[in-house]
């Protein structure tokens, strides 16, 4: 599959979000997106003028656009962004910052085997390695160690 222009990505995340927002009463749209290996969250929020949801709701079209802006953005040794917040106008104006070292604050916990996987898919140099990636790398690793059985022979 051809990856798609991270201007085109942009563009489909705000039409999704425009389609799928309610039609009036909301002055900003936020969507918050994380991802580490292959486990991601979206979190999309029509909010009104006093900051109140109204509505919102991710859908597949735009789940998928973010994860090829991810890989759109990964670098070799610098890895790629783990999380983005887009923010929509009701004009359709999408503007979206990318967090490429702080670490996602997730809704719901997720597993220390997906920053393995995030490791392997996107690697960083030692340089582009903030501290808490290296110190959960550090943590999935212990854990993978400690999940292996260990075999003992008895010589015979």
């Amino acid at each position: 599959m051809a990856e798609r222009d991270p201007v085109e990505m942009q563009q489909v995340i705000g039409v999704e979000f425009l389609r799928t927002a309610p039609r009036e009463g909301w002055e900003r749209g936020v969507i918050t997106f994380r991802q580490v290996g292959k486990t991601y969250e979206a979190r999309v929020e029509a909010l009104s003028a006093d900051g109140e949801y109204v509505g919102g709701r991710p859908t597949l079209a735009m789940t998928t656009a973010f994860r090829e802006l991810r890989r759109a953005f990964a670098q070799p040794g610098k890895g790629t962004w783990l999380t983005a917040v887009a923010t929509i106008t009701p004009d359709g104006h999408v503007s979206i910052d990318l967090d490429y070292d702080g670490e996602p604050q997730w809704r719901t916990p997720t597993a220390l085997g997906h920053y393995l996987e995030e490791w392997e898919q996107h690697p960083r140099s030692p340089e582009h390695t903030p501290a808490w990636l290296a110190e959960r790398l550090d943590q999935a690793r212990a854990e993978q160690r400690g999940m292996v059985p260990e075999v003992r022979g008895s010589g015979q």
